[in-house]
């Protein structure tokens, strides 16, 4: 569930035309830490 609510907040924040590179990935991971850690 948290992954389902950190996706929109990721796609918020850079808009739709940002590319899908693996550094995406890194990023998204990191604002579930800090949610979890939250």
């Amino acid at each position: 569930m948290s992954i389902k609510q950190a996706l929109p907040y990721v796609k918020v924040e850079v808009g739709d035309s940002w590319p899908l590179p693996l550094s995406r990935s890194f990023y998204e991971h990191e604002v579930l830490v800090r949610q979890a850690k939250a």
